[in-house]
């Protein structure tokens, strides 16, 4: 991606543990709303707040977004003191010009101050209203909720009302929250990484106990983003998956997970059973729904529309007739991608099911619209090439 101002390649780095894209040139930073809500909260950095850290006056003109190419709106962020910022409304991008960020820190920390001097002063007060006995304060010492339903207790091991042994659920509660650090590392270094891809490759794994066994085996893939490799493996609940596989084939319902090169959870594939208006939904390493790609009732062609989290249509997937290893992506009628599947070999396009699918688009195109291609990738191979040997 480019600076919208100086127009030099906007480089990945790490800010207060977040990955946001800077500037070398003019200094300024690209970051959506729920990275700079992460930063706010975080003081790893100290600032003089007497100081201002940005230009004296802020930029006026327009801003195009480096990520999906529509125009920036200004708009007023910040509690304490509100500054306008360039924020694109589309994909929830934020540019900061040089400094700006800084202030913003000093604003909140201000604003987050004064809120905890109005709390320690009315917490204040009420302790002076209770400190009449001493037995009245050795109660409110003891006195404490229970982490997960909240009831008010005494006891220190066990709560009296839902029976958790408070030290296993805090210990639980620190592993998960541990977990969610992980995903959200493991998502901003894939989002880096697939920000600037404009193909993909995903290579079906080669199933011989399905080949020799006529068995139909669950899925895995490989896929390759420029110098990065993930995996992708087709969720197997025992029998009853190979029963549903045997008996609905094609048609069957799946969830596939997508892993990093270091085995951490990046996306979530999940598709339920349909008798034609086939669709998969896209998900991130949290569980957050992405987008949506379904099919759409066509007799000649393959057609299929991708919605995003909101539900509204991004682009649109068609598979001519006279192209049956071809799928274009368009935007507005205007083609900015395209999914091929590649020829393997007579022995392998006969015997097997093991595909090979080529995804090509614009560099341009913003990550969630690029996630949601790879996943229709696993859709249309379901739909159009997997039982190609029989």
């Amino acid at each position: 991606m480019q600076c919208p101002d100086c127009n030099s390649e906007l480089t990945p780095i790490f800010y207060e543990e977040v990955s946001i894209h800077f500037c070398s040139g003019c200094k300024g930073r690209l970051l959506d709303a729920q990275k700079l809500s992460k930063i706010e909260a975080s003081r790893e950095e100290r600032f003089e707040r007497n100081k201002k850290h940005s230009k004296a006056t802020s930029f006026e003109g327009v801003r195009t977004c480096p990520s999906c190419s529509i125009q920036m709106k200004k708009v007023k962020y910040g509690k304490f003191s509100p500054k306008i910022i360039d924020k694109c409304l589309q994909c929830s991008n934020i540019w900061l010009d040089e400094g700006e960020l800084e202030d913003i820190q000093v604003a909140y920390e201000m604003y987050e101050d004064n809120i905890n001097k109005g709390k320690k002063s009315a917490q204040e007060q009420k302790i002076q209203k209770t400190e009449k006995t001493p037995s009245a304060l050795k109660s409110q010492q003891h006195e404490f909720n229970c982490p997960k339903c909240g009831a008010r207790q005494t006891e220190d091991s066990e709560c009296i009302k839902c029976g958790i042994i408070f030290a296993k659920y805090l210990a639980k509660k620190g592993q998960q929250s541990n977990l969610d650090s992980r995903h959200e590392q493991a998502t901003a270094l894939i989002d880096d990484t697939i920000s600037g891809m404009t193909e993909f490759v995903i290579k079906q794994a080669h199933e011989w106990g399905e080949t020799l066994s006529g068995f139909e085996t669950a899925n895995k893939y490989t896929i390759r983003a420029g110098d990065y490799s993930l995996n992708a493996d087709e969720f197997s609940n025992g029998f009853a998956s190979l029963l549903t596989r045997s008996f609905l084939s094609s048609h069957r319902p799946f969830e596939i997970n997508i892993w990093d090169w270091k085995n951490n959870h990046v996306l979530g594939l999940k598709r339920p059973f349909r008798f034609y208006f086939h669709e998969v939904t896209v998900s991130d390493a949290m569980g957050k729904k992405i987008g949506t790609v379904v099919r759409e009732f066509s007799i000649i062609n393959r057609k299929y529309r991708v919605l995003n989290a909101s539900g509204l249509k991004t682009t649109s997937i068609k598979g001519p007739i006279y192209r049956p290893w071809t799928f274009f992506v368009t935007s507005q009628e205007k083609e900015i991608g395209k999914i091929t599947k590649k020829w393997s070999g007579l022995a392998k396009e006969y015997f097997t099911d093991a595909d090979t699918f080529g995804v090509k688009f614009n560099k341009e195109l913003d990550k969630t619209s690029k996630y949601l291609l790879l996943g229709a990738v696993f859709l249309i191979d379901f739909l159009h090439f997997e039982n190609n040997h029989n």
